[in-house]
């Protein structure tokens, strides 16, 4: 590697081409590998593994926010020493350390503009894909039919879509970005809200538009000093809360706003889900039955639910809330490291939202966070393996962990001296540095 260009794979701007890439490769993959199988699998490796190939080091900086990422993912591995199936306990954990592993390299090496940009393009390729499979599914809980594309669920396309409006909005709100990438920004944007509009995904609907609206008032609020920022922005939670209050006093005020996504009052099935996972949890609380372990063919209670939800591929099922399905595999031991990361997530969030400068890679991962918070009490996004959600977030707590190095560079080689050649050079170097 003495001769390879090392700039065009691991340092920004240079590797701004492979950076999207990459992330166009990536966003796909994890959209849909389920359909293209182990070949998509494999391109999704090899796009992070070159850049550790090129430059090693990119893994040797800033360690202790990459080993706090990794806590929830070594519990996942030793609970194969305990699982109910240790075979798919270990090969489900071996999966979500590699998407978390390609997830730690991409945050290592992206500069926030490969970020957007990269994720922009991804999501377009899929938004295009789903809508030329053009496909409706059925759905025999609510009785209705929703626009799914390519994917197995509506919910599935309804959060590439969320990633795609606020992705794009970051996007048209970046600095020093050209009038031909707003443009594009604008166009993907406005293609996920319509898609978003024909999947009703209410949970894709109810968990973006607050999440947009906080970061685009982030964005407002970087120009306003942290003091003042602090005091509106705990006013506005103030005023949340006591907006929700009223809301909940309402008598049916619930069952109102459930009607009007077409929901009753079991959140389409979920509540019973939530009861039968809290009752498996039960049975094994403090360890779990082991990562991934409780939804395999042949396992009783699994068949059960598959039976009464009326899925008959028997795959790709799951509790619908985060939190009850880390307690089932990985019990309260194995639950408190996942909360205890999302906090630090949560509260890295806070940190960056109240620094006297508020950057677009600080508003966009603050805002990540909040999106997949919000999600995770009826989803399962950070803890399933090549999942977008379990890359999102950890490149997002990664880049709010090192808030003065969101793009970490490998040490550079020693130069050797030749004069005012080699000035010029360390010059360029240090703006580029500068840059970021």
């Amino acid at each position: 590697m003495r001769h390879f260009p090392r700039e065009l794979v691991t340092r920004p701007p240079a590797n701004g081409p492979y950076a999207v890439f990459a992330l166009t490769v990536s966003c796909f993959v994890l959209a849909h590998s389920v359909q293209f199988g182990k070949v998509s699998i494999l391109a999704l490796y090899a796009v992070w593994l070159v850049p550790v190939v090129v430059e090693p080091r990119i893994l040797l900086r800033h360690v202790w926010p990459m080993l706090g990422v990794l806590g929830f993912t070594a519990f996942a591995f030793a609970s194969t020493l305990w699982s109910d199936a240790p075979g798919t306990t270990l090969r489900a954990a071996i999966q979500y350390g590699t998407t978390v592993f390609c997830a730690i390299v991409a945050a290592r090496i992206l500069s926030p503009y490969g970020l957007v940009y990269g994720m922009l393009v991804g999501i377009f390729l899929i938004l295009l894909y789903s809508l030329g499979i053009g496909r409706y599914d059925f759905d025999v809980v609510d009785r209705t039919y929703r626009f799914v594309g390519a994917f197995a669920s509506k919910n599935q396309l309804g959060f590439f879509c969320s990633l795609g409006m606020l992705f794009a909005l970051v996007g048209m709100m970046m600095k020093g970005v050209s009038v031909l990438h707003r443009g594009f920004a604008l166009v993907v944007g406005i293609l996920a809200a319509g898609v978003l509009v024909r999947t009703q995904s209410a949970t894709s609907l109810a968990t973006v538009v607050p999440v947009l609206a906080g970061a685009a008032g982030l964005f407002v609020a970087g120009r306003v000093a942290p003091g003042p920022r602090l005091v509106v922005v705990g006013f506005a939670a103030l005023a949340l809360t006591v907006l929700l209050l009223f809301a909940l006093l309402q008598g049916d005020a619930d069952e109102s706003f459930l009607a009007a996504f077409g929901k009753d009052t079991t959140l389409t099935g979920r509540t019973l889900l939530w009861a039968e996972g809290l009752a498996a949890a039960a049975e094994r609380p403090w360890f779990g039955s082991g990562y991934n372990a409780f939804w395999r063919v042949g396992h009783a209670p699994a068949e059960y639910l598959w039976e009464m939800f009326y899925i008959t591929g028997k795959s790709g099922f799951h509790f619908h809330n985060t939190y009850i399905q880390a307690a089932v595999g990985v019990g309260i031991v194995g639950l408190a490291l996942l909360v205890g990361t999302v906090l630090a997530g949560l509260g890295l969030a806070v940190r960056a939202a109240l620094r006297p400068r508020v950057t677009a890679d600080a508003v966009l991962a603050v805002a990540l966070v909040v999106l997949l918070l919000l999600r995770s009490f009826v989803e399962i996004d950070i803890l399933y393996p090549y999942t977008v959600g379990a890359f999102l977030f950890t490149v997002a707590l990664l880049r709010l962990a090192s808030p003065q190095a969101s793009v970490v560079l490998a040490p550079a080689p020693r130069p050797i001296r030749i004069g005012y050649g080699e000035r010029r050079i360390v010059l360029s170097a240090r703006r580029a540095r500068a840059a970021l």
